[in-house]
């Protein structure tokens, strides 16, 4: 199915049927196709294309506001696209740069092999991936494998020292501020990160992604949840009093999709 706007962009309309979607729902990718949502009670109906261009047509506003918006991220996935698949993989914020090697064999499947090299190399180390190389999808699949192994080991470290540096900070200036219970990596699609009333925070392994600034900005978003639980004008004056926090890094990770490689929203295989 494919949808068309008033300047004559074509849009490839994906259909998914959901158990727990109540009512027809449509959302945006970044790589500007639309995804329309479908109740699996409509689906057993045998919902008419008529129908479901009804409900696009409804939403013809909506859809071409958000395209346009869009837009910049749109760009930027295409560009990616067109990279392919990386010979290098750059963290920022752990200060590491991977090499990545891709070796074809008469093998079906994907093996990869992590080694580290000295430190007075140009490189963390070296990523070896080998057998089907000529599947995308396969080996996307082993680097999603090393940005997660790097996450889980290393960005936990690293949201742990800027919550300890924040601690001592605030010290000096005679407020005792709060550590996380716990800090967790996930892969999520929307919010680059929560916080729990607990104290539980979540981190997106995909900030190894973001330039530095941005993904501090992000650990300092949460780490304030944990004084204030809400984005209430008591939230941002903590979140801003920080060292190392702004409003343009704040504003930016609003579009932060931009620094995720096309290869590692791939399906998965």
């Amino acid at each position: 199915m494919i949808f068309q706007l008033e300047d004559s962009t074509i849009l490839v309309v994906q259909q998914r049927v959901s158990s727990r979607a109540k009512h027809l729902g449509i959302r945006m990718t970044n790589h500007g196709e639309l995804s329309l949502v479908i109740p699996q009670r409509m689906a057993r109906g045998n919902v008419s294309n008529d129908e479901l261009y009804r409900f696009l047509e409804q939403h013809r506003d909506w859809i071409q506001k958000t395209y346009r918006r869009q837009l910049p991220l749109i760009k930027a996935h295409k560009d990616s696209e067109k990279q392919g698949l990386p010979k290098e993989l750059v963290f920022e914020c752990l200060r590491e740069r991977w090499q990545i090697e891709y070796q074809e064999t008469e093998e079906e499947c994907i093996k990869a092999e992590l080694n580290f090299l000295p430190e007075h190399n140009d490189y963390t180390g070296r990523y070896k991936i080998w057998g089907n190389i000529n599947s995308i999808e396969l080996c996307a699949a082993a680097l999603r494998h090393l940005v997660a192994v790097c996450a889980q080991e290393k960005l936990v470290l690293y949201a742990r020292d800027i919550a300890e540096n924040i601690q001592r900070y605030h010290k000096s200036l005679g407020f005792q501020a709060k550590l996380p219970k716990e800090i967790k990596i996930v892969d999520r699609k929307t919010t680059w990160g929560t916080c729990s009333r607990d104290g539980l925070i979540k981190l997106d392994c995909k900030l190894l992604f973001f330039p530095e600034a941005q993904a501090r900005q992000v650990v300092l978003h949460e780490l304030s949840h944990l004084h204030e639980h809400n984005h209430s004008e008591r939230f941002y004056s903590l979140l801003y009093s920080l060292p190392g926090s702004s409003k343009i890094n704040e504003k930016a990770n609003r579009k932060a999709t931009i620094f995720i490689p096309a290869w590692y929203l791939l399906p998965k295989p």
